[in-house]
């Protein structure tokens, strides 16, 4: 016969705790900014003054350039919609002015479309990586199918917004 004692007792261990303190948290922003002429801004109030248009016309370049200024370390996808008519909007203008944008190579990133396809279908102008700027030439003409009806009319004040969201 084998027998088994099993003793207890209570066994005291040695314990010590540490604290971690003074943790701070702060969020970065996305922010895109447009070149005024002397510096990256939030508003480009743009000389660009296009008089005397013809169907057919196209305008010599108009470069923009974008900068994503974000504090966060973000790609910034840029999205371009008209969304201010400015004072003649109600005229045939918007229907026969188009723009093009293109990359500084001259590349095509958004196709012609009439000034009022912009308004209600924005367009993608592709990403920015932070803290880079890149260069759009943009082009207006108008459009060759344009007639009579266009004739001595005006558009001052049309407004384009450009929204840079994260990717």
């Amino acid at each position: 016969m084998i027998t088994a004692t099993v003793a207890g007792g209570a066994v005291a261990l040695f314990s010590s705790q540490a604290t971690l303190e003074n943790v701070s948290f702060a969020s970065g922003n996305a922010t895109l900014q447009i070149w005024d002429d002397d510096s990256y801004e939030a508003t480009w109030n743009s000389t660009i003054d296009l008089a005397n248009m013809y169907p057919g016309y196209v305008s010599p370049v108009q470069e923009m350039w974008l900068k994503n200024a974000s504090t966060a370390p973000i790609n910034l996808g840029v999205v371009m919609a008209l969304t201010t008519g400015g004072s003649g909007w109600g005229t045939l203008l918007k229907d026969v002015i188009e723009m093009r944008v293109a990359d500084s190579l001259d590349n095509t990133v958004v196709g012609w479309k009439s000034l009022n396809d912009w308004f209600t279908n924005p367009a993608s102008l592709g990403s920015i990586t932070p803290d880079s700027e890149t260069l759009y030439n943009l082009y207006f003409r108008m459009s060759d199918t344009a007639d009579n009806t266009a004739a001595n009319l005006s558009m001052p004040g049309v407004g384009f917004t450009l929204t840079g969201t994260q990717e």
